[in-house]
């Protein structure tokens, strides 16, 4: 027996023990090192609704593109789900929505859903496809927001669709209407003349926005955030390691 109680076995024993406890932690964060890097290689995409013009007179029509951009998909994307939302007492949508850049649209209008197809899949960013809006001509809103919602990109090899956040796009409404010319107005002298005041031009400012997120793993999150395991996984990580350090630390001094 030694001073402290422990024969030459026994202390080997602790050792042997305790390696086993380090190498199995040292294991487990390996592990949890590959979670971490795979949820920042996800797969994602960004989209984005554009306006012709970001403001409109009551009666005139606004055109809307929908783009992907930033596309990060294994194989790319060449098939798109997704839901138009729209104000109907103010805007009516035309049922024939623009194909762009070979894309095939299908557009239940009832329902607002909408799918996008396309031949070859995509890696760059491309427009896919333009609606048009008609502003009524007796609305007394002042602004109205169009959105696309529950979007999801595909391909055939993915196993899951990558899904991103909704977007939408906002337009103001002038409070005067277009179609309204007032009649120009004859001025009388003692030399008979005619004066004409020039009818009002209205002005439009092309100031389109677009609002484009990305999301992980086809979870629904806020632009630009990362999946909400994350921020604990490295902190856990970071706790193993120290661990991991002080026992084997431990061992060594033990021998």
């Amino acid at each position: 027996m030694t001073k402290n109680g422990y024969n030459k076995i026994d202390k080997g024993d602790f050792i042997m023990k305790n390696k086993k406890i380090v190498i199995t932690l040292l294991t487990i964060l390996i592990v949890m090192l590959a979670m971490v890097g795979e949820s920042f290689a996800a797969d994602s995409f960004s989209a984005g609704l554009t306006p012709n013009s970001s403001r409109v007179n009551k009666g005139d029509v606004v055109k809307v593109t929908f783009k992907l951009s930033s596309i990060n998909v294994d194989g790319g994307v060449n098939g798109i789900t997704a839901t138009l939302k729209y104000d109907s007492d103010v805007l009516t949508v035309d049922e024939d929505v623009a194909e762009l850049n070979d894309w095939s649209v299908t557009f239940n209008k009832n329902n607002g859903n909408l799918a996008f197809e396309k031949q070859d899949p995509i890696t760059n960013d491309e427009e896919i496809a333009t609606f048009s809006f008609k502003v009524s001509d007796n609305t007394s809103a002042t602004s109205s927001t169009i959105k696309l919602v529950s979007i999801k990109g595909a391909n055939s090899s993915l196993n899951d669709d990558v899904q991103i956040s909704d977007i939408s796009t906002t337009i103001t409404i002038a409070s005067a209407s277009a179609s309204e010319t007032p009649e120009p107005t004859v001025s009388e002298s003692p030399s008979p003349s005619i004066s004409v005041v020039p009818t009002p031009t209205v002005t439009t400012t092309a100031t389109a926005t677009s609002n484009g997120t990305t999301v992980y793993n086809g979870n629904m999150a806020d632009t630009g955030s990362t999946p909400n395991y994350v921020i604990p996984l490295i902190i856990a990580i970071a706790v193993l390691g120290i661990i991991s350090f002080i026992n084997y630390k431990k061992i060594d001094n033990k021998k």
